[in-house]
């Protein structure tokens, strides 16, 4: 060890300190310059576990008071979800001599797979003042391009599915209830609900529930319920799963066991929660065989007399209330319902999702039938069926617009037309079975 003289090994630490503060520091807030790019955003871990959350800061820089709220136009990037905490943080910050208002936005980034994940830079658009007597004017500035690297947890096979949280349960819930093997009857309905809770974790990284196919079974999926939420800096998520089964003929079934695994990187280990299955015994439907005797025929007149008195009130009645008829008939035909119908299955022979989407929903509006009754109607399962489909189509996948095909959404919709109609002239009765697809709401924060 060398020996300093006194008061000297003070100054050469305190200025080794310095050194390192000011020079070696790297993207400090003395490095950025405001006037230059009035944006700046960092990543507080570049390396982490698959699904576990990083924040992302942003800081804005105005030479006056904010104006409205900014726009950030977030990349694409495959499996990575950025999710909005708070609030942002308003202070004042000093750059050089210069003295600037800032506001600070915090987000939770989760990536989904292992590797480099490259955030691309992108543009952020907010107002502000130049001064305080200053009007409000558009600014703008980019974020540099961000890295982060996601470690996959060891041992892990590859066809194993899962996503990280810090704490995750599973509940399971069965209508109508049962504690052993379920006695339904041919034609009935079985509904299975599974909700997935998760703390440090987006719902929407949570893989959908395994596509079943078992012969006599019509599976049915209703748009899930997805929540994300912040409270006192804490993500929580929320996934609800409706999956009903309609049984088309007798037999024995057995429902499979959901699996779900998940990484724990608190604790640094992979966990499996599942959710049982169900055994259901189907009864078949009594044969309905009709064994009417035919009537018989009446008795034809023979005399010339009988077929003029039936030939003149024929006449006299088309010609008394022809008119009315006709009237009546041509108003139907005007009914905004019957054209949204028409127009319906134009879109659908053009192959026309968006339209036939818009005309999809304004029926729907336009019904008699309240819409809870509507999607309890067995036929009316395809329709909301291939609604969701092109939801999806025209809001989610755009590519497959043009590969739509418009014939199973027309041949849905005259088998529910039908029926309602059917119930309209019947006042209304409502059918057979609980409701199939009850109102649901997607939620993203």
């Amino acid at each position: 060890m060398i020996n300093l003289p006194r008061g000297i090994w003070p100054i050469t630490f305190h200025t080794t300190c310095w050194f390192a503060v000011f020079v070696l520091a790297p993207a400090s807030a003395q490095d950025h310059n405001p006037n230059e790019n009035p944006v700046r955003a960092s990543i507080a871990d570049d390396t982490v576990w698959v699904g576990e959350p990083t924040t992302l800061e942003i800081k804005l820089y105005s030479p006056g008071p904010f104006s409205g709220v900014p726009s950030f136009d977030f990349p694409e990037v495959s499996k990575t979800y950025i999710l909005k905490t708070a609030r942002p943080t308003v202070s004042n910050e000093k750059v050089g001599e210069d003295e600037w208002f800032t506001q600070r936005y915090q987000f939770k980034v989760i990536v989904g797979q292992a590797g480099e994940t490259i955030i691309p830079a992108f543009k952020v658009l907010f107002e502000g003042k130049r001064s305080f007597v200053a009007d409000s004017e558009p600014m703008s500035g980019s974020t540099p391009q961000l890295r982060l690297t996601c470690k996959n947890p060891s041992g892990i096979k590859d066809n194993v599915s899962f996503f990280g949280a810090s704490e995750f349960t599973v509940e399971q819930s069965w209508l109508p209830k049962t504690d052993g093997p379920l006695l339904l009857k041919a034609g009935e309905i079985f509904q299975r609900t599974v909700t997935r809770r998760a703390v440090g974790s987006t719902a929407m990284s949570f893989p959908e529930l395994p596509q079943l196919e078992i012969d006599g079974v019509r599976i049915y999926r209703a748009a899930p319920i997805i929540e994300d939420k912040f409270d006192q800096g804490k993500l929580s998520s929320l996934r609800i799963d409706e999956v009903k089964y309609q049984f088309e003929k007798g037999g024995s079934y057995e429902l499979p066991t959901n699996e779900f695994f998940w990484w724990d990187y608190v604790n640094e280990k992979l966990v499996r929660n599942a959710t049982e299955g169900a055994k259901v015994e189907v009864s078949s439907l009594p044969s309905q065989v009709s064994a009417s005797e035919p009537n018989e025929s009446a008795a034809n007149p023979s005399t010339i007399a009988y077929w003029i008195l039936m030939t003149a009130i024929a006449v006299l009645f088309t010609i008394y209330f022809g008119s009315r008829m006709l009237a009546r008939w041509k108003n139907y035909w005007q009914l905004p319902n019957i054209i949204t119908a028409s127009e319906l299955i134009h879109h659908c022979r053009d192959n026309n999702a968006r339209g036939a989407y818009r005309a999809a929903l304004s029926w729907v509006r336009m019904s008699e039938i309240p819409r809870n009754q509507l999607e309890s109607m067995p036929a009316a399962i395809p329709f909301f069926e291939e609604m969701k489909t092109l939801a999806t189509i025209c809001y989610g996948d755009s590519q497959a617009i043009g590969t739509w095909n418009g014939s199973t959404m027309a041949t849905a919709f005259r088998q529910l037309e039908t029926e309602t109609k059917r119930l309209n002239l019947t006042s209304g009765t409502n059918g057979p079975l609980p409701p199939l697809n009850p109102t649901s709401q997607f939620i993203r924060n």
